[in-house]
């Protein structure tokens, strides 16, 4: 199942430049980076599609343990009224 969710912000653009992904037998190499946005549920339940996600659910922000990474794009998803972070 999904949620139905209007976007009404970004929250921001997160990269970190000494992360890098290469693949030598490909020969790529890739920099990720993650596009947040301010969404508000409408209708249904969170859930994985089984291809890039197998599950997801809402939960309380104590309740699981959490990379730095991530953390920071939390905290900055919770301060409403903050400027959209680049980099």
């Amino acid at each position: 199942m999904s949620c139905d969710r209007p976007y009404f912000g970004l929250v921001g653009i997160y990269t970190d430049p000494g992360h890098v992904i290469a693949d030598p037998r490909a020969g790529l190499v890739r920099q990720p980076f993650a596009v947040c946005f301010h969404a508000r549920p409408l209708s249904g339940s969170p859930g994985g599609d089984q291809v890039e996600t197998s599950d997801a659910r809402w939960f309380t922000i104590g309740a699981l343990p959490i990379r730095p990474a991530m953390r920071l794009r939390i905290g900055h998803a919770l301060a409403l009224g903050r400027p959209c972070h680049i980099g």
